[in-house]
């Protein structure tokens, strides 16, 4: 109704969780997006790829087109299989649309693009490598658009794209010492926050050896195999709990990490995680605040709010 009362001429509405269930799965869309498939909400969604990609693909309806990045087998088998028996068209939008990085720029990524609209370069102000391919997905899903009838031009994109912001996505929070909040949630996530790291540090000639992290998760979170992945990574861990019902408590997080011979600096507060770390490191270091989306929120709000 907001949407309508405002004459949008085009609406992008996420699921909630899943699809085939969610509230959202009400609407017939033109266009629908299936971002990477992981393992998440297992406890809702199933245990294993077919099955959280069996219920996500349960917003494709018959003949809309369907974009989708690059998938597991395992998920993107589920996803064929829909698609035929929906008469819905599949487009591989990494087959579609050709990425390549062409370096940074301040606090923006450059790549070149190569798809139906032509070679062109563009800016995107979301610094994780792994916007590349959710930027294949977001230039398919528009060019479909124009097969259906629209007009959106190459320079429209390239506007489009300098204009994203999106919080707490591998955002930089502040240069001395280096604040970088993402809100990865899970292994999967995680193990894709530390490749970004890499590439994001090498190309720009950040010391990592001063390193701390920051880490909150929801309680339903798997942080077993979060710590597996994180432990050697950094040298101070701060384990902290987000201003939210659901949030675990930071002792089982430092417990966790215990395991692995890994002593965590326990805070109750983000804030007092905050101050922690940046008493640890050095201005030319490095701090990630990550975990859940309510910790680096909690993040921003309190750097915005001057500290």
């Amino acid at each position: 109704m907001y949407f309508s009362r405002c004459n949008a001429k085009f609406q992008v509405i996420e699921t909630g969780l899943g699809g085939r269930l969610d509230a959202t799965n009400v609407i017939k869309p033109e266009i629908v997006v299936l971002t990477s498939i992981g393992l998440d909400h297992t406890e809702v969604l199933g245990d294993s790829l077919s099955l959280i990609a069996a219920e996500k693909a349960g917003i494709i309806k018959p003949g809309c087109t369907v974009v989708s990045a690059n998938q597991p087998e395992e998920a993107a088998r589920v996803i064929r299989t829909v698609c035929l028996s929906t008469g819905a068209h599949l487009i591989n939008a990494t087959a579609e649309v050709r990425i390549i990085h062409n370096g940074y720029s301040d606090d923006c990524q450059l790549f070149k693009v190569s798809s139906r609209c032509g070679h062109y370069e563009v800016s995107l102000p979301l610094l994780g490598n792994y916007q590349a391919k959710n930027l294949a997905c977001a230039i398919s899903a528009v060019e479909q658009l124009n097969n259906r009838g629209y007009c959106i031009t190459k320079n429209d994109i390239k506007n489009g794209l300098q204009q994203v912001r999106w919080p707490g996505r591998f955002q930089i929070l502040t240069h001395s010492p280096l604040i970088i909040a993402d809100g990865a949630h899970n292994p999967e996530s995680i193990k894709t926050l530390l490749e970004a790291l890499e590439v994001y540090l090498s190309s720009r000639h950040y010391d990592t050896l001063n390193s701390t992290l920051i880490l909150g998760v929801s309680a339903d979170k798997d942080i077993t195999g979060m710590a597996e992945l994180i432990h050697k990574r950094f040298e101070n861990i701060i384990a902290t709990k987000a201003h939210h019902p659901r949030a675990m408590a930071a002792g089982v997080i430092a417990h966790e990490f215990k395991k692995h011979g890994k002593l965590c600096t326990v805070t109750t507060t983000v804030k007092q995680a905050l101050e922690s770390a940046i008493n640890l490191t050095p201005a030319h270091g490095l701090i990630v605040v990550t975990g859940s989306l309510f910790v680096t929120g909690d993040a921003l709000n309190y750097l915005n709010a001057g500290r």
